[in-house]
């Protein structure tokens, strides 16, 4: 018999590994994870994904992803646009299209 879950309660589960819980409780693992989901992401919505860097000592307490622009990146930056917004989604998406 088969667990059903919706697609909220899966949403719970990737919050609940990434906020809370050592569900996935070492880094290769954790990193693996990342990258896996950072693809399919990526795949859905426009971008390539780079280095997934663990936290860094002192400087934050998260792991950061690298996501680069590319031909399939909507022109808006679409899920992308509304983070990390040092650099502009049209500095992003020039640099992304440059690399490709």
């Amino acid at each position: 018999m088969a667990k059903i879950l919706t697609d909220h309660e899966l949403l719970d589960i990737v919050r609940r590994i990434v906020e809370e819980e050592d569900l996935i409780n070492d880094s290769d693992s954790y990193n693996k994870f990342l990258a896996d989901l950072s693809v399919l992401l990526s795949q859905y919505l426009g971008a390539t994904v780079g280095n997934i860097s663990p936290p860094f000592e002192g400087a934050h307490h998260e792991w950061l992803i690298a996501f680069h622009a590319d031909n399939s990146t909507p022109l808006d930056g679409g899920a992308f646009a509304k983070y990390d917004t040092d650099v502009s989604v049209e500095e992003w998406i020039k640099e992304g299209l440059h690399n490709v």
